[in-house]
């Protein structure tokens, strides 16, 4: 998230932000990684209590909030959804749950997946544990749970994540689950994107009556300058060095013409 403006927007709201880095664990517990890599153990049970020990932090669920984006918001719903009790609200950026099935060769993905499956013996095993979402989306809705508020974001440009965001919404309609989708056109995984994310997530969890959200179901409010729109812009992830060099080329012409200005 450093590339985002958290910091300022911590700062404005008097916040405190918690990043802890996962690697690519996809949050779960590694029994077999060297002494253990117990990830999805770590957040709540040391992670946060530490959290509230070491400083002035409220440690009420009214008083907290979990959001990512890509992995990391697969990571924000897993701990929101196993442990309702602990957030009041979270929020997903580029990501959305997918249903657990044998890897296919051809997915972006499938390594990782067949790790995961490796990991916890099977792909019995697998969907038994904290990490299948999708059913566990299902049974929380049917038990009727208590469940924090939900709020998945993505760009429809996405190629990692916006089918699978597309495919969670329609199940999330048919079963009942409710949560709110927000697809904004023309973005991709990108920083741009999720810098705006933070702010539209932000403005919900802690705004005041007067501030409107930056996404909704019917138009999008953007609220950055053309240069600084620009300049963000050159940040986006490109496929190879050529394009990366004109991208350099791009952000430094487009600060330098906001600085003329």
């Amino acid at each position: 998230m450093r590339k985002t403006n958290v910091e300022l927007y911590a700062y404005q709201r008097k916040i405190a932000v918690v990043m802890p880095s996962a690697s690519n664990s996809n949050y779960a517990d590694w029994a077999c990684f060297a002494l253990g890599y117990k990830v999805y153990s770590y957040f709540t049970e040391e992670l946060m209590p530490m959290i509230y020990a070491s400083f002035p932090i409220s440690s009420k669920r009214e008083d907290s909030y979990i959001a990512e984006l890509s992995m990391g918001g697969k990571g924000a719903f897993l701990y929101a959804l196993n442990h309702p009790e602990l957030f009041k609200a979270c929020y997903s950026f580029s990501s959305a749950p997918r249903p657990l099935t044998k890897p296919d060769p051809k997915a972006f993905s499938h390594k990782r997946e067949e790790n995961l499956i490796a990991n916890f013996g099977s792909l019995k095993e697998y969907k038994a544990s904290p990490l299948n979402l999708w059913d566990l989306t299902k049974k929380a809705t049917d038990e009727k749970i208590d469940l924090p508020d939900f709020y998945f974001a993505c760009g429809n440009k996405d190629e990692i994540a916006y089918e699978p965001f597309v495919k969670f919404r329609e199940y999330s309609k048919k079963i009942g689950f409710a949560a709110k989708f927000y697809e904004i056109k023309g973005y991709r995984h990108e920083w741009p994107f999720w810098d705006l994310c933070l702010q539209d997530a932000l403005i919900r969890f802690f705004g005041k009556k007067k501030e409107k959200p930056l996404f909704d179901e019917k138009k999008i409010q953007k609220k950055l300058s053309s240069h600084l729109s620009q300049a963000i812009n050159g940040l986006r992830f490109f496929d190879n060095i050529s394009e990366q060099v004109e991208a350099k080329f791009v952000l430094k012409n487009s600060f330098k013409r906001a600085i003329q200005r």
